[in-house]
């Protein structure tokens, strides 16, 4: 469960990444419609069906842009994960090849549901949230500061996440590449020399 959870958020994170990405430069694309529809909206619409429409237009681009893009990095980081589970396989503990199907097939189908759902889910929660930024009377005053308090806190996430972080990374990237090392020595060390892996002595299907 933990790993599927693990798995799926980071598709999910992956994916809205590059949704918001292609949505922003849908929205540019269509901006020009926008404020055309805008300036001349006495003389041509008289509701908001062609403005919803070119939403919808964004919606459809974003989406579809994202999938192209994101499903493929989606798909590498699953199939790995399963490759790596299906490995068992080969082992001769019985408990162990049966663990390797089922979270190797969990993982295949955990894709197929991501590419699926989220999606629809993401259409679904636009919409709505669409419906809510066009209301026929202004937003009250409580509700525009939870947007304020929600987007200065996605700026700070953002800051942290594509600037701070990097930079932290970028300065200690010497004495982590070198942990790094040590820790990869110490690792093909304890395999192969000392404890070493050895099949169980006993009974195959014994694990401890």
């Amino acid at each position: 469960m933990i790993l599927v959870v693990a798995v799926g958020a980071d598709d999910a994170f992956l994916f809205m990444h590059q949704y918001r990405k292609h949505k922003e430069d849908a929205g540019k694309k269509w901006s020009p419609i926008l404020l055309n529809y805008e300036n001349n909206i006495k003389e041509e619409i008289s509701d908001k069906e062609e403005l919803m429409e070119h939403h919808r237009r964004q919606v459809i681009s974003g989406l579809s842009d994202a999938l192209s893009h994101a499903a493929i990095s989606m798909w590498v980081t699953s199939a790995t994960t399963a490759v790596a589970f299906f490995a068992n396989l080969a082992s001769e503990i019985m408990v162990l090849r049966c663990f390797g199907i089922y979270a190797g097939t969990l993982m295949i189908i955990n894709y197929v549901l991501v590419i699926i759902i989220l999606p629809a889910a993401v259409i679904v929660s636009d919409a709505s949230s669409k419906s809510f930024t066009i209301p026929k009377f202004s937003i009250s005053r409580l509700k525009s500061r939870i947007s304020q308090f929600w987007q200065s806190a996605a700026d700070s996430f953002d800051v942290i996440f594509s600037r701070l972080i990097p930079q932290i990374v970028y300065i200690i990237r010497i004495p982590l590449i070198l942990l790094t090392l040590v820790a990869f020595t110490a690792s093909v060390y304890a395999i192969v020399k000392t404890p070493g892996i050895r099949l169980p002595e006993k009974n195959s299907i014994q694990v401890i």
